[in-house]
């Protein structure tokens, strides 16, 4: 069952996805990491975190490239 919960992307999708929408998914999972860590599931911020980092990553080397 979906709970509302944001689905996790793999590192391909990350990358096949435009500034704008990895943006908005980056919001998604900030606004889930917060709910749960207030819910004790450490685990589950543990992944999202990861993921954060991931699209952090993706994010500053796609406004490079925008820049550039």
């Amino acid at each position: 069952m979906y709970l509302g919960r944001v689905p996790a992307m793999g590192l391909d999708e990350i990358r096949n996805q435009t500034y704008e929408e990895l943006k908005h998914h980056y919001t998604n999972l900030k606004a889930e990491l917060k709910v749960a860590r207030v819910n004790f599931e450490f685990e589950r911020a543990a992944d999202l975190k990861e993921e954060i980092d991931f699209i952090l990553k993706e994010l500053s080397r796609k406004k490079e490239k925008k820049t550039s």
